[in-house]
C-alpha cells in the first residue's frame, strides 16, 4: 500500500522471572474478590507465588490447612498485616477482615 507507513514493533515489557522481581510485580493481599464473593485471598506467600527455571508459579492453597475448618466457619480471619510486605492492599467488600459465620465463611482457597 503505497503511502502507508507500517508502524514498527517495540518491546514495552518483559520478564524472564530469573526471579520474582518485586520492582515489576507486586502482591495483591485481600479477600475482597473484586466484590462478587471469590472463594479465594491473595496473599504474599512464597509457597503460593514463585519463580523456579525462568517460569512463574501461582500455586493455591486451602485456608483450611492454615486456621482449621471450624475457624473458616465460625470464626474471623484478617490479613491486615504488620510490615510493608504483609499488609492488606484493599479493605474494599470486606477485604482485610471476614468473620464466618451462618452461610458466610472464610475464603477456603
Amino acid at each position: 500500500m503505497a503511502g502507508v507507513a507500517l508502524a514498527t514493533e517495540v518491546l514495552v515489557f518483559e520478564d524472564n522471572f530469573d526471579k520474582l522481581d518485586f520492582k515489576k510485580w507486586q502482591h495483591e493481599i485481600t479477600m475482597g474478590g473484586g466484590g462478587n464473593w471469590e472463594f479465594e485471598m491473595y496473599g504474599n506467600r512464597r509457597q503460593n507465588s514463585f519463580v523456579k527455571d525462568g517460569v512463574l508459579y501461582l500455586q493455591p492453597t486451602l485456608t483450611a490447612d492454615a486456621i482449621g475448618e471450624a475457624a473458616m466457619k465460625n470464626g474471623t480471619f484478617g490479613v491486615w498485616g504488620g510490615s510493608p510486605a504483609d499488609l492488606c492492599t484493599s479493605n474494599q467488600w470486606w477485604g482485610c477482615e471476614r468473620t464466618a459465620g451462618g452461610s458466610n465463611i472464610i475464603n477456603p482457597i
